[in-house]
């Protein structure tokens, strides 16, 4: 993904593109190929297929973090 950046920052990058592959993807989240599957099987991260090859819209991945985000907060005001 580094090779891609071209001049730009990473952020700039990301924010260029419309959909992630699983490694993109995984490799942004830090975390990976296993969990990114997890994720999906379990519907928390949205996918599409085009041909063989599997994608998450810049979107989804948005809201697989948006909704970490508010498991966390919620998380940490119970206790």
């Amino acid at each position: 993904m580094l090779n891609q950046l071209a001049g730009q920052s990473a952020k700039q990058y990301i924010e260029s593109l419309k959909a992630l592959t699983i490694e993109q993807w995984a490799s942004l989240y830090n975390v990976g190929r296993t969990r990114a599957f997890e994720e999906i099987k379990s519907g928390r991260l949205k996918t599409y297929t085009v041909g063989r090859r599997r994608y998450i819209s810049v979107a989804a991945a948005d809201a697989w973090q948006r909704d970490r985000e508010a498991e966390a907060t919620t998380m940490g005001a119970g206790e």
